[in-house]
């Protein structure tokens, strides 16, 4: 665990993953509001909390936008 928390790129995209999570909990409740469409928005930016997370933890070392 400790190795994945000195690993910026990992550290990056676990935030990077609250900050999807965090404005999908703020548009919810206007979301919601404008229909199906406004409820299907908030659930994928919601959905981008999982996605963005697995994405940076499954990225190898040896790619290239891992030195970002």
């Amino acid at each position: 665990m400790a190795s994945l928390v000195a690993e910026p790129y990992i550290v990056y995209g676990c935030l990077s993953a609250l900050s999807f999570l965090l404005i999908g909990i703020a548009w919810w409740p206007d979301l919601r509001h404008a229909g199906w469409g406004g409820c299907l928005l908030g659930v994928l930016v919601l959905a981008g909390t999982v996605v963005s997370a697995l994405s940076y933890l499954a990225t190898p070392e040896e790619s290239p936008l891992h030195v970002l």
